[in-house]
């Protein structure tokens, strides 16, 4: 990848993402407490063509990992058959592990490119006070599905005053090694829309603390911990150093998920041109 990478910047003067965020709905089966996937168009979502279309482009541009968002994305059946089209892409899928049976553990092993994302607020009291009764329940269930059929997965976990002391103790990160978590990305909350509430962001101690306490856990454990924000001091934004976009499930290309003006729309335009005439 990276040989067409500089490939293309020789040619065309600018270097393509290494990576991007691509939501195709932002339909769910849950309601979880400040989510912004229920800011967006629930009827609006990436045909499946378009979305052939993009993968197949971004293997012609060097690009090799693709993290899908949402909405809860195994809402969508034709993902499937895109990761079996596109063998030589890697995907993140972000997900609440709901959809996930047996046949679908199944399928992503056979499939071998697929890595799962299992989205937790913390231990049982925080996941289902934020996802809903049971949704810790089902979180430990996928996981043991994965673990089975021997599927590399992680966890996502979307940080709060109200659970951060749960989320950097000992005993949550030994409960995710233990049920095989291998890498967890750490979020923090952030509001979105007219209403959102204000209350779950974490103040400067907090980030302050949490980024001493992702470092202690790399030491200490065998897992990949990752601060979405506080690790930005590794390779800057990922936006602004060029290193990743997000794409809306109405095609729209942005900056990141969390800045909402477009550059262009891949409906209507090709991603090499979307990003190449772009300030």
């Amino acid at each position: 990848g990276t040989a067409k990478r500089e490939e293309i910047e020789k040619q065309y003067g600018f270097r393509p993402p290494l990576f991007f965020v691509i939501s195709p709905t932002m339909q769910c089966n849950l309601k979880c407490y400040g989510c912004y996937s229920a800011e967006y168009e629930q009827n609006r979502g990436l045909t499946t063509e378009i979305m052939d279309k993009l993968f197949t482009e971004s293997e012609e541009l060097g690009l090799a990992f693709i993290t899908i968002s949402g909405g809860e994305p195994f809402i969508r059946k034709d993902l499937f058959d895109l990761f079996e089209n596109h063998r030589n892409l890697m995907f993140q899928v972000y997900t609440n592990g709901t959809l996930i049976d047996e046949e679908v553990a199944k399928k992503l092993a056979n499939l071998g490119n697929v890595a799962p994302m299992i989205s937790l607020e913390g231990l049982k009291p925080e996941t289902d006070w934020r996802r809903g009764q049971g949704a810790y329940r089902n979180a430990l269930q996928a996981m043991a599905r994965l673990r089975r059929e021997g599927v590399p997965f992680g966890v996502g976990v979307t940080v709060t005053p109200k659970n951060i002391d749960v989320v950097c103790s000992d005993t949550f990160v030994k409960e995710m090694i233990r049920n095989g978590v291998l890498y967890m990305w750490y979020f923090w909350f952030q509001p979105y829309g007219d209403f959102a509430n204000v209350d779950l962001m974490l103040d400067g101690d907090q980030r302050y603390g949490l980024w001493r306490r992702i470092n202690e856990i790399r030491q200490e454990y065998p897992v990949l911990a990752a601060d979405m924000f506080n690790d930005y001091a590794v390779v800057g934004c990922l936006a602004s150093s060029g290193v990743s976009l997000n794409v809306t499930p109405s095609g729209m290309v942005e900056p990141c998920a969390q800045m909402h003006f477009s550059a262009g729309n891949i409906n209507e335009d090709s991603l090499l041109h979307i990003v190449g005439t772009s300030p």
